[in-house]
């Protein structure tokens, strides 16, 4: 399996939480359904460590992986993959610009 397609299967769990859009859909329990797959695939550089942490990003507090920082997008739009920068990170083609790093996939 190639690395892009061992990512996007490694954080498809994500998906749906990032598309629930309207009232009919199934509500998201960012701690219950989101934070674990974020502990797992990205805490080593976007969590509670400050010494650790990468770009200023974390994803163990969800009103700041929510949150606008500056002139950037907010990581993660809730309701809007499009939207959402982590989504474009985890599918980009760009090894550089890609999430998580290769070296930082289990």
């Amino acid at each position: 399996m190639n690395s892009i397609a061992h990512l996007s299967a490694a954080c498809a769990p994500l998906f749906p939480c990032l598309l629930a859009q309207s009232a009919t859909a199934q509500e998201v329990d960012f701690d219950r359904q989101v934070r674990p797959i974020l502990a797992n695939k990205c805490f080593r550089c976007h969590g509670p460590d400050v010494e650790a942490r990468k770009a200023n990003l974390r994803f163990d507090v969800q009103s700041v992986a929510f949150a606008k920082r500056g002139d950037n997008p907010p990581a993660i739009v809730a309701g809007d993959a499009k939207g959402s920068e982590l989504v474009r990170r985890i599918n980009h083609s760009d090894p550089d610009e890609q999430m998580p790093p290769r070296d930082c996939v289990k």
